[in-house]
């Protein structure tokens, strides 16, 4: 990991908001769930997410991603979910790039989904693939397109509160990407926000 320092410009954005309106029966309970693809700047962005004041779970690995839900099956983690929902949390999440693939099997047991799509220069995020899976050109852009198409899509169909990042952007306007970050989560900045300094991902 690098860590990445940049002047912030006020009008420059880094993200952009979809059905922040959305009603929800526990307005005052917000679940985020930070997908994207593998190697494709979800570590980051998690790891902003829990420096602006959300909780994304307990004994992180080095890449933001929470043991109680990485690499589990289904079962266990709507056992999980509903230990986290009894536990009155206001903000909490996790992160995991590939989270299109069970998302609908715990939709009933999310309460208030808030969507955070981490969205990568796909020519970047395949040489990633080739360098740290091993895996051929065309393999590589092809799975990057798919989960991509799937990641919107999910977006597009379940309507709620969802903020899609531009990774390039959040790297390079990290200040303005926790700004925009808080606004959607309804927090408030953080007050250490100028020592807040995203950490690229290889």
């Amino acid at each position: 990991f690098i860590a990445m320092t940049r002047n912030d410009h006020n009008r420059e954005t880094t993200t952009l908001a979809l059905f922040r309106d959305s009603r929800s029966e526990w307005p005052q309970s917000k679940t985020f769930i930070c997908l994207g693809t593998a190697r494709g700047g979800t570590s980051m962005i998690a790891g902003a997410m829990h420096a602006a004041g959300v909780n994304m779970g307990d004994n992180l690995t080095d890449t933001h991603e929470d043991p109680a839900f990485a690499g589990r099956g289904v079962p266990a983690m709507v056992q999980e979910l509903e230990r986290r929902n009894g536990l009155g949390l206001s903000h909490w999440g996790w992160k995991f790039p590939n989270a299109a693939n069970y998302l609908e099997r715990l939709r009933p047991h999310l309460r208030n989904p808030h969507l955070v799509l981490v969205t990568r220069d796909p020519v970047a995020t395949a040489k990633g693939h080739m360098r740290w899976h091993g895996r051929e050109e065309l393999q590589s852009i092809t799975d990057i397109l798919v989960t991509t198409q799937r990641n919107f899509f999910l977006c597009l169909a379940w309507q709620v509160p969802a903020l899609l990042v531009s990774y390039e952007k959040a790297l390079a306007y990290p200040k303005n990407f926790i700004r925009e970050f808080c606004a959607f989560a309804d927090l408030n900045d953080p007050a250490n926000i100028d020592e807040i300094a995203l950490v690229e991902g290889h």
